[in-house]
């Protein structure tokens, strides 16, 4: 179901019909996507990063770190500010005991500036964090290991797990209506079939 749901994006992003008998895409991806016709279908199995990702295998280091991967929820679930706000506090509060800081990262296209969710989510333990490269790159460069990484459905979060299946991820199910957005249960799904903790608290 994943597979048609993003099939029918990239048809309407080039101005298509989602006729899978009429035309045909190729795909460069993580997912091991069924194939159809006579498409082809790479697996990125991140082989350039190979070495770098062995090494990062023996660090044994992990520092009270949890980081967050933002969302632009207003554009793909419509919910304003506030209630952002609102799921954020909820993350927060669910790591509050286990001695750790958040760090929030900001999604490129996230309307909600970074000032003003870091004046709404005033804490000690809590800040934003702006990075210049992909976080998969960024976890990569760095010589410790995160306690654990978490969001609510990003795409991010099975990458991540593909390049560092040893990793702690967590991904908080927000609320939706079901009957309606098929797609965000479809996410869901294989998140869970790919070893993700779901949290269901919000």
């Amino acid at each position: 179901m994943i597979y048609e749901f993003y099939r029918m994006i990239v048809f309407k992003l080039n101005g298509l019909n989602n006729d899978m008998d009429k035309y045909y895409i190729n795909f460069f991806t993580i997912y091991n996507l069924p194939l159809y016709k006579n498409e082809r279908i790479v697996v990125n199995k991140y082989t350039l990063l190979q070495s770098k990702l062995n090494k990062f295998k023996k660090i044994s280091t992990i520092e009270n770190i949890v980081y967050f991967l933002g969302q632009p929820l207003n554009k793909v679930l419509d919910i304003d500010f506030d209630k952002y706000i609102a799921y954020l506090k909820i993350v927060i509060d669910y790591y509050a005991e286990e001695n750790v800081s958040l760090y929030y990262v900001p999604h490129k296209s996230e309307r909600y500036s970074s000032k003003k969710i870091e004046e709404k989510l005033s804490s000690k333990n809590f800040r934003i964090l702006i990075i210049d490269k992909p976080f998969e790159l960024y976890i990569l460069d760095r010589e410790v290991k995160p306690y654990r990484i978490a969001s609510f459905f990003s795409s991010g979060l099975l990458s991540l797990k593909v390049m560092y299946p040893s990793l702690n991820i967590d991904s908080f199910v927000i609320p939706y209506d079901k009957e309606v957005r098929e797609d965000i249960t479809a996410i869901y799904k294989v998140i869970k079939r790919s070893k993700i903790v779901l949290v269901d608290n919000i």
